[in-house]
């Protein structure tokens, strides 16, 4: 994965990564979760970028392109995008499937109290070409799944037409129960 040298090495920020607008996050994201787990660090930035330029993520018209992290190895995953209040970077959600899944192991995990966050972004729904909403029956932004305690903070989420299997926010069963978020403003 590609990182760069830091002169803090405890904060991993987007920006390290080479995202740009109208880059690809989801790609982005999974390197920043490798170094995560390389430097021990459970925070990560979405760098803001000026009014009107957006990041991507497009998880194809399968959904089959999607950003998954699991915290099953102890270490808590936030993803927290650079603004003040609600006001954080633009993401572009285009394609079928889920955006964001984090999940945890319940029958491997090494800590039970693990857990995950999302703050400070902006979620729009797109379609294929970026000039309208997003149809996809199944796309949704967030998910997280077998955790206790998961973080919904200053989000902001719209542009979902046809989500008839989604939600924006899905809390999901896998092997084991997903309770007690905090969903704040």
């Amino acid at each position: 994965h590609r990182v760069r040298r830091r002169k803090d090495l405890r904060i991993l920020c987007s920006e390290m990564f080479g995202l740009m607008s109208g880059g690809d996050l989801i790609e982005c994201l999974r390197n920043m979760y490798k170094a995560s787990r390389t430097f021990c660090i459970e925070e990560v930035l979405i760098a803001k970028l000026p009014y009107g330029q957006y990041y991507v993520a497009d998880t194809g018209s399968d959904g089959g392109n999607t950003f998954a992290a699991d915290v099953s190895d102890g270490m808590n995953f936030h993803i927290k995008g650079l603004g003040v209040g609600h006001n954080g970077p633009r993401i572009h959600h285009r394609g079928d499937g889920v955006m964001l899944r984090i999940k945890r192991n319940h029958k491997t995990s090494l800590d039970f109290w693990v857990t995950c966050g999302f703050e400070c972004l902006r979620i729009t729904g797109r379609n294929d070409t970026l000039d309208g909403n997003n149809t996809y029956s199944g796309a949704i932004p967030l998910q997280v799944s077998d955790m206790w305690g998961s973080l919904f903070k200053d989000l902001i989420i719209s542009g979902y037409d046809n989500n008839a299997n989604g939600a924006a926010i899905s809390l999901y069963n896998d092997t084991a129960w997903t309770e007690k978020r905090a969903l704040t403003t």
